[in-house]
């Protein structure tokens, strides 16, 4: 079995869409305001989907979706972190290098 896609939920399509490309993801698909599909940079072939929900519809579900990025060095993902912070991004906490 191969990973076709993860999807995920979201509540303004142009803040999002604007977050995963500032993240690096190439849009691959653009079908606004409803859904965006997003690879990898990379070229690996994985890809992620966004799919636009109603407010009501996210609080029912909740938010337990968790997306984990590697990077091949700490240190670049430091210093990539930082320039993300320059657009104007926010973390809710900063990076964990793991194993």
């Amino acid at each position: 079995m191969i990973l076709n896609q993860i999807t995920i939920p979201c509540l303004d399509y142009s803040a999002s869409v604007a977050f995963y490309e500032a993240l690096g993801m190439v849009q691959i698909v653009e079908a606004p305001p409803r859904y965006a599909r997003f690879e990898s940079a990379d070229g690996s072939g994985a890809t992620l989907s966004l799919h636009t929900v109603s407010a009501t519809v996210s609080a029912s579900v909740g938010s337990g979706t968790v997306i984990y990025f590697d990077h091949p060095s700490a240190d670049a993902l430091d210093t990539h972190v930082e320039e993300l912070k320059a657009q104007g991004l926010i973390f809710d906490s900063e990076p964990t290098d793991e194993s």
